[in-house]
């Protein structure tokens, strides 16, 4: 069910690799050996390994618990983008080694989260936002050298081992969603053969099918034929948009992107998301709130699910905050394409389930007017193939509260063993007609 569903998230930035910018004043301030940038500039700042020791570890006990996860569950948040350094799975490579005492319960404080998150039927996308050599130029990727050393020496294949670690650890828990094998890298002409090589070993390394997200870099195209020229299986697109232009002042451009964004997710089969935005331009909150508000309806109609980008910064008070956009109204009291209330659970379950007949009818008229000439139909198959999308679209409704998000590669895990491609093609048609119900419901 995690795996599948529409997304509605947050990123939970700056626990598990630290950015200043979204870190808390007693990280920024408990440091006396000059000021820090990365996390790497934090550790050497500190005055010594127990310091570094104890300030992290109250950091990761306390910057987001429990209560954070039950509020963002209320607001119909139904999924966390848990950004990571590698250090805290594999430290025994590069200029983390020597802090190894440092972060000897990391990994525990992982695992805590995701459990949390579970607690209260939350999926996590683990992000590997730092990589060895530094993936990026930026200081979030965990040094602020501002070289890129990720496609020297072996820092590639220490990234494997690490993907590899982490596929082992979390393909088995429920509520991972998926496995990011690198952050906003920048683009180089190894990267498309890093991507192909992280795909099959990730796939080796788990009989379970762990959805696999990589980044776009900004070349969304480019990166879209790299998944689909190699018939990669379950791999989602993360297409980013932390810094998005004023749709009021740019309107042409605003609907070009939009239309590109439709585009490019009807041509994924859905296996698109947007992994990061935020409410910044600040232009006073009523424009704000118009540009959220924009932003949400683009990114839920050409998407299989968004992350803003970041639940918390220092100070929680500009619009890269979730926390101060919610509170001020920036971003919608309850996003209800997340967590459904009871009331609307039960209204569109039995809408949906009084036009199933209706639907039935529609779809396989439709079908039969555009199959190829010649072929020979499996009436049956797509007879079957329908009302077992419907019953499944309309089980995510009612048990999980959620909408489908993935929904071909739902139907595809369906499908197998020897179903037809009308079954197949009818269980998705059946998943979009429910999913347009639901959103209409929704609306209303």
């Amino acid at each position: 069910m995690y795996r599948h569903r529409r997304q509605v998230g947050v990123n939970l930035g700056s626990i598990f690799i630290l950015d200043k910018k979204f870190s808390p004043a007693s990280l920024r301030s408990c440091v006396v050996n000059g000021t820090w940038e990365s996390e790497l500039d934090f550790l050497r700042a500190c005055m010594t390994l127990e310091q570094a020791e104890e300030a992290l570890e109250d950091h990761w006990s306390t910057f987001v618990t429990e209560k954070d996860f039950q509020y963002l569950s209320s607001i119909g948040i139904n999924s966390v983008r848990i950004p990571i350094g590698y250090w805290i799975v594999d430290i025994e490579h590069g200029p983390f080694k020597k802090y190894r005492e440092v972060y000897k319960s990391a990994w525990r404080w992982f695992l805590h989260m995701i459990h949390l998150a579970a607690q209260y039927k939350m999926g996590v996308l683990v992000d590997l936002h730092g990589a060895p050599g530094g993936q990026n130029p930026l200081s979030h990727s965990g040094t602020s050298s501002h070289r890129v050393q990720f496609y020297k020496g072996d820092n590639q294949e220490h990234t494997l081992k690490v993907l590899q670690k982490l596929t082992t650890a979390l393909a088995p828990i429920n509520n991972v969603i998926g496995l990011s094998l690198l952050n906003e890298p920048m683009d180089d002409a190894l990267l498309p053969n890093f991507y192909l090589s992280a795909y099959h070993l990730v796939r080796q390394a788990s009989e379970i099918m762990l959805p696999i997200y990589i980044s776009d870099v900004g070349h969304r195209r480019k990166y879209m034929d790299v998944i689909q020229q190699n018939h990669m299986k379950f791999v989602i697109l993360d297409t980013h948009f932390p810094l998005t232009r004023n749709v009021n002042t740019k309107e042409r451009a605003h609907q070009t992107e939009e239309q590109e964004l439709k585009k490019d997710y009807v041509q994924m089969h859905g296996n698109l998301i947007i992994g990061e935005w935020s409410a910044i331009p600040q232009e006073g909150y009523r424009r704000q709130e118009a540009f959220s508000e924009t932003q949400l309806a683009i990114y839920t109609q050409s998407s299989a699910g968004h992350y803003f980008w970041n639940y918390r910064t220092s100070d929680d008070a500009d619009g890269w905050s979730f926390l101060y956009c919610h509170k001020n109204r920036i971003l919608p009291a309850v996003f209800k394409g997340g967590k459904m209330t009871t009331a609307c659970v039960e209204g569109a379950y039995l809408l949906a389930k009084s036009r199933y007949e209706m639907y039935r009818k529609s779809a396989h008229q439709h079908y039969s007017s555009i199959r190829p000439k010649g072929h020979e139909y499996d009436v049956d198959g797509y007879t079957c193939g329908f009302r077992e999308g419907y019953g499944v679209a309309l089980n995510y409704l009612r048990e999980y509260q959620s909408r489908v998000g993935f929904k071909h590669q739902l139907a595809h895990g369906y499908a197998k063993n020897g179903k037809s491609i009308e079954y197949e093609q009818a269980f998705i048609r059946a998943l979009f007609i429910v999913d347009q119900l639901i959103a209409e419901f929704i609306c209303t």
